[in-house]
């Protein structure tokens, strides 16, 4: 793993490799009851994300039609 440090003499983690590892092949050397919780915790993070993302999509298409309908108004 590489760690950088900064001016400040903090340490930065900046291998993104350990969090995809822990993601997605570390659930599956966890068992039972445990991994089952960790999955459906995922679904439902997952599901989230999906809502998330389907609000901000809506929000920027309704700045930009107002964006776009004040633009219009300036040009008369």
């Amino acid at each position: 793993m590489d760690i950088d440090n900064d001016k400040k003499g903090s340490l930065h983690l900046f291998d993104t490799g350990l969090e995809e590892f822990v993601i997605n092949q570390g659930l599956d050397m966890i068992g039972g009851d445990k991994k089952r919780e960790l999955e459906e915790r995922w679904k439902k993070l997952q599901i989230a994300r999906g809502q998330l993302f389907v609000q901000r999509t809506d929000l920027i298409k309704e700045q930009t039609e107002l964006v776009l309908e004040a633009m219009k108004s300036f040009g008369h």
